[in-house]
C-alpha cells in the first residue's frame, strides 16, 4: 500500500453527515414526487437556515395565491383555506391585461416625479 492510498487525518470528515449527504437522489428528486407544505413547514425551513426569509415569502406568495395551480383545498371541509379566496369561476388576468395595473402605477409615479421636479 502506497502513501497515496492513505488519508491524512485532516482529509477525513470529522462532522456527522448532513441531511443532504444522506439524501437518496433516486427517490427524492424524481419528477413524479409531490409534497404538501404548510406555512409552518416553510417557517421551520427558515429557522434551520435552509431558505432565506425573503425567499420563503416570495415562494409562499406564489404558491398560495388563489389562482395558483399549486394551491390545494383543505381536506377536512373541502373549502378553500384562505379567508380571501377568489370567487368561483375567477380567472387571473393574463397577457396585456395582467400588466395594466403595473403600467397605470408606473404612469402615476412618473407624473408625480415630473410634478415634483417642475415644482422645484
Amino acid at each position: 500500500m502506497s502513501t497515496k492510498d492513505k488519508d491524512a487525518p485532516d482529509t477525513v470528515p470529522t462532522d456527522d453527515p448532513t441531511l443532504w449527504m444522506n439524501t437518496r437522489l433516486d427517490n427524492v428528486f424524481a419528477h413524479n414526487v409531490k409534497v404538501q407544505l404548510t406555512w409552518p413547514d416553510i417557517e421551520a425551513a427558515v429557522e434551520r437556515g435552509a431558505i432565506l426569509p425573503n425567499e420563503a415569502h416570495a415562494l409562499w406568495a406564489e404558491w398560495a395565491d388563489p389562482g395558483s395551480p399549486r394551491r390545494v383545498m383543505a381536506k377536512s371541509t373541502g373549502a378553500d383555506v384562505s379567508a380571501n379566496a377568489a370567487p368561483a369561476g375567477f380567472r387571473r388576468p393574463s397577457g396585456a391585461m395582467a400588466l395594466v395595473p403595473y403600467l397605470v402605477g408606473a404612469a402615476v409615479g412618473l407624473v408625480a416625479a415630473y410634478a415634483f421636479m417642475v415644482a422645484r
